[in-house]
């Protein structure tokens, strides 16, 4: 594991991380920004985001993939 001397995880966290899970063997890179420029392949993609606006809450259709084109 390697990370900057402050670390904390999470929403609110600070500092960077990249560790390995001992049990999986995975290895998970927290940071708050990440570029990539020409490519990026992912086999599975998570997203979670917060936020808030005047205490109010808007809850709107969003956009999905339902249909598989073979080419």
């Amino acid at each position: 594991s390697l990370s900057s001397e402050n670390f904390s995880s999470g929403f609110a966290g600070s500092g960077w991380a990249i560790k390995r899970n001992e049990t999986t063997g995975n290895i998970a890179i927290t940071c708050d920004e990440v570029t990539i420029r020409k490519k990026i392949r992912a086999y599975e993609l998570e997203v979670q985001k917060e936020s808030v606006t005047n205490g109010a809450l808007w809850i709107s259709s969003s956009c999905s993939g339902d249909v598989v084109e073979k080419l």
